[in-house]
Parts: structure tokens; C-alpha cells; sequence
């Protein structure tokens, strides 16, 4: 009864794990949760978490499926389990700079079991009217190294310029050709613009608190910033609202809903260009054969 030993096997069918928000502290709950963690100090654990798809993960607009080969250890007298394993990056989106990067490869390698911090091999692409982001993400989730790359070929300063604010110092959004010496006006619009962006971060994380909302974004775009609120109801429906003071006749609602691991409905309306309902169907590739090292 002291220290029991488990084995066997949980399986899970489906479910969401929502970090919990905080609350005030209530009376007595200093008293449980002393127990609490006198009995989670004492807990000695191995365990072996493994999924071949369909586990995802959501911050934002960030949103990625993932695989996992995991064990889960715990030595008694220790605060926090380490990880040992690898998880995989199947698909999804990656919000980075107010833009969705499409997940072309990615590995969350695990190997110090005294902290959680995995070894980051990440491959993602964002595609512009005029140019195509490549960004590698290597390093540790602590200590991520971001890398970008662009085609045709920008400094990788431009490139961030290109991806905050939707154009490179010396050229409007509309145009494609090289950057030119910027005037004193264009630098002072771009200090402006800078600003405005941290500005909007700090709108986005109290929103999400105080509205409840998933997802809280600005976009640059040719006609303006362009917001962006949404949020997730239960595991399988997102909703999206988009809306632009500079083209007012475009007020884009969005719809995703999962009907199976395989099939999901994709909808959007109120665009003036753009409106659909998609029924899509994924197939897994470049699985491994049995039976082959």
C-alpha cells in the first residue's frame, strides 16, 4: 500500500487536456495539497507513452499532430518526471511573426531526464505573394535557434521585416523587386510599424485571458492589419473570425471540424473572392514496413 507497483496497459480513446486557468486560493487547500505532494514526492514511476498519430497540440494558431514513442520516468524523492524518446511532427501549422509556417518535418528528441528540454529539429515553410520562407528550427525548446531562408534570397533581417510587417525596408507590400535605400520617412513608417506589433502582442495575451479566446492576431496585409479572434469548442470544432477596418466588406468567418482522424470539413464565408466548404481526407505515408530495420 506504501509503494505499489503498476503494470499493464491505458489506452485512451479520446480526450483534451486544457491547462487549467488560475484561481484564488480556497480555504483547506493548502492542507490537501501538502498530501498531495507528499504522495506524488514518494511515487516512483515508469511508464511507456507511445501514439501513432492523431494527438495534437494547440497554442494559438499553432496547431500540430504528432507521434510519440515516449517513457515517462520518476525516481522517488523527485519533484518532476523527466522524458526519454522522441516525439514526431506529423502536420500541423506554426504560428511564428503573426504568420501560419506549414510543418514540412519535425523531431522533439528527449534525453536528459532532469529536465524537460528536448532537442528541436524542425522544418517549416510560409509561402508569400512574392516569396517563400523556409524556417529550421534547431537547438532546445528552452534555447530555440530559429533560422530562416527565403526565395528568392533576402538577408535573414529583411526576411523578419518581411514576415512583422509584410513588406522589407524601402518597398511597399505590393511589389516584388529588391529592397532600395529607404528613405527617412520609410524608416520612421517602419520604426512605427515595429511598435505597433509589440503593441498588438500585449493586446493578444490579455485578450486570451480576459475573453477567453484561443487565438488573438494581427496580420499585415496589402490593405491594412488584418485581426484575427478564435477559438476552439471541444476537441474536434475551431471557429475563426477575421476582419480588416481598411476592407470592411470582407469579414471572414472560418470553420475546421474533425469528423474522423482521417476526414475533416473545412469551410469559410463572407470573403468577397473566397468562399467554400471543403470536405477533406488525409492519407498517411512514409511509414516504416515491419519487419525492416
Amino acid at each position: 500500500m506504501r509503494s505499489p507497483e503498476l503494470k499493464g496497459t491505458l489506452a485512451i480513446a479520446q480526450g483534451t487536456y486544457e491547462r487549467a486557468k488560475k484561481k484564488e486560493k480556497e480555504e483547506g487547500t493548502s492542507e490537501k495539497n501538502g498530501a498531495i505532494k507528499r504522495l506524488w514526492d514518494s511515487l516512483k514511476m515508469n511508464v511507456q507513452a507511445e501514439w501513432p498519430n492523431n494527438v495534437w497540440y494547440r497554442d494559438g494558431l499553432t496547431k500540430i499532430e504528432t507521434k510519440a514513442d515516449l517513457e515517462v520516468i520518476k525516481e522517488t524523492g523527485n519533484s518532476m518526471p523527466g522524458f526519454r524518446g522522441l516525439i514526431s511532427l506529423l502536420k500541423g501549422n506554426y504560428d511564428a511573426y503573426g504568420r501560419d509556417f506549414v510543418l514540412k518535418t519535425g523531431e522533439l528528441t528527449f534525453t536528459d531526464l532532469s529536465e524537460i528540454d528536448p532537442q528541436l529539429n524542425v522544418h517549416a515553410t510560409h509561402k508569400m505573394k512574392n516569396y517563400l520562407i523556409d524556417l529550421t528550427v534547431l537547438g532546445t525548446a528552452k534555447k530555440p535557434d530559429l533560422q530562416f531562408q527565403s526565395t528568392p534570397p533576402l538577408q535573414e533581417q529583411d526576411i523578419l521585416a518581411l514576415l512583422a510587417l509584410g513588406k522589407v525596408p524601402g518597398q511597399s507590400a505590393s511589389q516584388g523587386s529588391a529592397p532600395s535605400e529607404g528613405a527617412p520617412s520609410e524608416a520612421a513608417e517602419l520604426a512605427a510599424d515595429v511598435v505597433s506589433n509589440y503593441l498588438t502582442r500585449e493586446i493578444r495575451s490579455a485578450g486570451m485571458n480576459v475573453l477567453d479566446l484561443d487565438v488573438i492576431r494581427v496580420s499585415p496585409s496589402e490593405k491594412g492589419n488584418e485581426w484575427t479572434v478564435g477559438r476552439y469548442w471541444g476537441s474536434k470544432l475551431f471557429l475563426s473570425y477575421s476582419y480588416n477596418p481598411e476592407d470592411a466588406a470582407n469579414q471572414v468567418l472560418k470553420g475546421e471540424y474533425s469528423l474522423t482522424p482521417r476526414w475533416t470539413v473545412v469551410g469559410q464565408t463572407g470573403s468577397q473572392t473566397d468562399n467554400y466548404l471543403d470536405l477533406t481526407f488525409r492519407v498517411p505515408v512514409g511509414k516504416s514496413r515491419k519487419g525492416k530495420n
